[in-house]
């Protein structure tokens, strides 16, 4: 109540009453021009305060982004590590299907030389010359794969 609002030049009028005596407007005067020091000093403290924050606020922004970076940089590296590990298993699905296409055709019923069919010792050798083609294709396919770096 005691400041009514600023004046053109700078200065905080006191009082509505303009009938008051040349002493007590000097007086009254260099107490406004006191309290308008007082309050600006106040001003410019909360505004250093405000731009150190603001300056600390800035530098965490710059963290959280560098943060979001690093983030998306492992999640990159982890997906590029499933899919090589996904192409592994399809490459080994892939040599596994020979396997399968020899177990479907040998389950036909097929008239098979005798020799294959006495003894297990035929059985033995069927199986392991498919399993053993399935881990060369693997194999091979492997190292394209490597040759390429594709994994």
């Amino acid at each position: 109540d005691r400041f009514q609002g600023l004046s053109h030049g700078g200065r905080v009028r006191a009082g509505s009453d303009s009938s008051s005596s040349s002493s007590s407007s000097s007086s009254s005067r260099s107490t406004n021009e006191h309290d308008l020091l007082e309050v600006e000093n106040l001003l410019e403290s909360y505004l250093m305060m405000v731009d150190g924050t603001s300056a600390k606020l800035a530098g965490i922004g710059e963290y959280i982004d560098d943060t979001e970076d690093y983030i998306n940089i492992e999640l990159d590296y982890n997906r590029n590590r499933l899919l090589r590990i996904e192409i592994l298993l399809t490459v080994a699905t892939f040599s596994l299907a020979i396997y399968n296409l020899v177990a479907g055709i040998l389950g036909e019923n097929l008239v098979l030389p005798s020799s294959w069919t006495e003894d297990l010792r035929g059985f033995i050798i069927i199986n392991c010359s498919t399993l053993s083609v399935c881990a060369a294709v693997f194999v091979v396919c492997w190292k394209v794969m490597v040759n390429k770096k594709l994994i």
